[in-house]
């Protein structure tokens, strides 16, 4: 009873099952099962020969590794229910009913299956009760293979190195791993180190990921990750990665802190996120725990919880309680045809107003008037049909790269965050005003996504900071003289003082300090020269050259850039935005130029090549938009 064929089993597993057996033999003629409880390991070594002897067994012994199986994941792997079950969902959701599409399908041919899949064809058909059916597409069919390590402190009760195995006389060898049934090591508590692989059934493989559970508090701080996840890129961690050094792949690495107020064992997580708060699951103005007090009973949840003050437990047993109907839905009949009008749409932009397109920014005279009196540091070309297709395509490139940037640089809590509403809403704007300026490459069809797509300085429509510009505020562009490629925008206003002048200088002294090396990618990559750096640079900051993008002087009469309430004459102005905006402490104007600055700086840095650009910043920084930075305390202005 103790062994069955495949499984591995210890000594003090063979010794249980002899106590079990004496004790029911001393028990059937009347003698106390205690009296002899003591079984030796001699008694046991031959027991368990005489029992291999006499079942028709061979023994085997092993030191190697046994996998632990639960009770449970036992009873799984060999059941005949299991199985059929297992094999009922595989048929259920790779067949579909029907005729296979000609799209995707070219090299499917029912007549070439084997027997067996023929025969498995026929058998899913004949549960669907159609005539015809066809596989899904292989590679919308995944497969997952999780791998799990569990790391835990403590020492084996079970000093055996060696485990029996029984194997059946008639066979060599089975399909199943050896293992041995015991308590599972999920449950166990500690650290966890779970490897991914995904698959589709085509062969292609999803990058794989490692996430590590059950970090606690010291390991990974809440001060360095406030969400208690923390996501790495490993490149190098692919199909083939361990062999070839040259491969190219990437795979993702997740940690994962444990809820010190949680149960250890389930690694659950508090319910304090901003996403779960504003869920429909919490009132407003309260949290949402697993009860509504320490040693709270089932009874006292049932009485004292409600729709208006509820607790976790409360609300799964709500839903488990309501009753769900599942009904045909009714066809209805229909006497005659019914003609339905074509609607009238009107089309209506996620702000306050209508947005203005490229086109029409360009096409309006007192918009490009206003931009070539306003702007300063650069000149404005003829508005042609040419720019106003450049600046239509310049919009499209802009969005699609907004979306990236907001994916890769801005935390997740920030996604809905009202400067990147200010900063969409304007790319139209933004894109007829780079296009008047002449910053735009003239075949924006034949760029990607990853290049650059600014003119280069050559072009001569671009000014080097200098002179009255080095008082202005606004938007700069440094460019390596010495590679011929822009690196990196960025922009001064809003404090005290704040230039092109002041920014440029704090710019180099930062160059030559192994500190800002260590914060920046900027500094690290183009540390000034003749100063110690960390390595790893592509140039030095003595040849890079400060260009003007697009400036404003103060001194002006900026007013039609700053309006005081919702205005789309120039730049767009919601009334989200402006509201946000009230609620500050510095005044409005000042704000708004400061937010023109971000945007300017933004866009300017959307159309670097992306292999080129050395800046990791979300923009918006002293506006509360937070980098996709986990621990990360600085912020660039």
């Amino acid at each position: 009873a103790t062994a069955s064929p495949g499984k591995a089993v210890k000594l003090a597993d063979i010794k249980a099952g002899i106590q079990d057996e004496r004790a029911k033999a001393l028990e059937a003629v009347g003698v106390s099962p205690h009296c002899c409880d003591d079984v030796g390991d001699r008694s046991t070594k031959v027991g368990l020969i005489a029992a291999a002897m006499m079942d028709g067994f061979d023994l085997g012994l092993s030191d190697k590794k046994l996998l632990t199986q639960t009770e449970t994941r036992y009873i799984a792997s060999h059941s005949i229910r299991s199985m059929m079950a297992y094999l009922t969902t595989v048929l259920a959701t790779h067949f579909l009913p029907g005729s296979a599409p000609s799209k995707g399908y070219e090299q499917y041919d029912p007549s070439k299956l084997t027997e067996d899949a023929a025969y498995t064809l026929k058998q899913a058909a004949g549960a669907y009760g159609v005539a015809n059916i066809f596989p899904v597409n292989p590679n919308l069919v995944l497969s997952t293979d999780d791998t799990t390590v569990f790391a835990f402190s403590g020492a084996s009760t079970d000093g055996s190195d060696w485990s029996w195995k029984f194997l059946s006389a008639s066979e060599e060898s089975g399909h199943l791993s050896d293992y041995e049934v015991g308590s599972s090591a999920e449950h166990s508590g500690g650290l966890r180190v779970r490897l991914t692989f995904t698959f589709t059934a085509s062969g292609l493989m999803a990058p794989p990921y490692v996430a590590v559970t059950g970090l606690t508090e010291e390991e990974l701080p809440a001060e360095a990750c406030p969400d208690g996840i923390l996501v790495q890129e490993i490149h190098g961690l692919c199909r083939g990665g361990s062999n070839d050094v040259f491969a190219e792949g990437s795979g993702w690495l997740v940690l994962l802190r444990a809820d010190k107020k949680a149960d250890r064992d389930s690694h659950a997580r508090k319910f304090t996120g901003n996403m779960f708060q504003h869920s429909s699951l919490v009132v407003p103005g309260k949290k949402l725990n697993k009860v509504l007090f320490k040693g709270q009973t089932a009874s006292q949840i049932e009485e004292g919880c409600d729709a208006q003050n509820p607790c976790l437990v409360w609300l799964a047993w709500s839903v488990r309680s309501d009753t769900l109907m599942l009904k045909q839905p009714i066809e209805p009949t229909l006497e005659a045809f019914i003609v339905v009008p074509n609607p009238t749409y009107v089309t209506t932009y996620g702000g306050d107003k209508h947005r203005p397109t490229p086109t029409e920014c360009l096409r309006n005279a007192s918009w490009v008037a206003k931009m070539a009196e306003l702007v300063k540091g650069t000149t404005v070309v003829e508005v042609t049909d040419d720019v106003v297709l450049i600046a239509d395509a310049l919009l499209a490139q802009l969005s699609a790269r907004l979306n990236r940037h907001i994916d890769e640089r801005v935390h997740k809590s920030k996604y809905n965050h009202f400067t990147l509403k200010f900063a969409s809403q304007n790319l139209p704007v933004m894109s007829a005003l780079v296009a008047l300026c002449g910053h735009v490459t003239d075949d924006l069809e034949s760029e990607d996504i990853d290049s650059c797509l600014l003119r280069l300085p050559t072009a001569g429509v671009y000014e080097v900071i200098a002179g009255d510009l080095n008082r202005m505020e606004g938007c700069y562009l440094y460019y390596d003289s010495k590679k011929g490629r822009w690196i990196r925008s960025g922009k001064t206003s809003g404090a005290a003082g704040a230039s092109f002048e002041v920014r440029g200088g704090k710019h180099l002294t930062n160059a030559q300090k192994i500190d800002e090396m260590r914060g920046l990618e900027f500094y690290r990559k183009y540390p000034a020269r003749g100063v110690p750096n960390l390595g790893g640079r592509k140039g030095y900051f003595d040849n890079l050259v400060m260009y003007c993008a697009l400036a404003f002087n103060r001194t002006d009469d900026l007013s039609d850039f700053c309006p005081k309430e919702a205005d789309e004459d120039y730049f767009v102005w919601s009334q989200g935005t402006i509201a946000e905006l009230i609620k500050r402490s510095s005044p409005l104007e000042h704000l708004q130029l400061d937010m023109i600055a971000y945007l300017w700086e933004l866009v300017y840095d959307l159309m670097l090549g992306k292999d080129d650009n050395v800046s990791q910043s979300p923009g918006f920084e002293a506006l509360g938009l937070r980098a996709n930075e986990s621990g990360s305390k600085r912020k660039r202005t």
